[in-house]
């Protein structure tokens, strides 16, 4: 009876670090780099906008189109912003400062 008892606390613990670290995957890697992607499409989207209307050559439409693009890439660096604590990960950390440095890069082209 002790050895059963002894087994099944041994796999509550073992299940609950599970759960506890899948939710904490879920809440602060995978929730924030669906965030950034849905936003770097928004981005996309937007410099789609921003060539087309700078074809256009209106340059009141391409101001307002400008700095609605700068908007919405602001949105896009503060929701980057969310995984930069993962920098300091080993293997991962390498891609989330290639990601800093490229929001950098693009907010300095702005």
């Amino acid at each position: 009876m002790r050895k059963h008892k002894k087994i099944l606390t041994i796999l509550g613990v073992i299940l609950f670090i599970f759960v506890v670290l899948s939710l904490s995957f879920y809440f602060f890697v995978y929730t924030p780099a669906v965030q950034i992607k849905q936003r770097a499409e928004v981005v996309k989207q937007e410099a789609t906008d921003l060539k087309s209307v700078f074809a256009q050559n209106d340059m009141d439409l391409l101001e307002k189109k400008f700095q609605h693009f700068k908007s919405t890439y602001q949105d896009f660096e503060n929701t980057t912003k969310k995984v930069y604590w993962m920098s300091y990960v080993p293997f991962f950390g390498n891609y989330v400062k290639d990601l800093r440095r490229g929001v950098n890069a693009g907010m300095y082209f702005i």
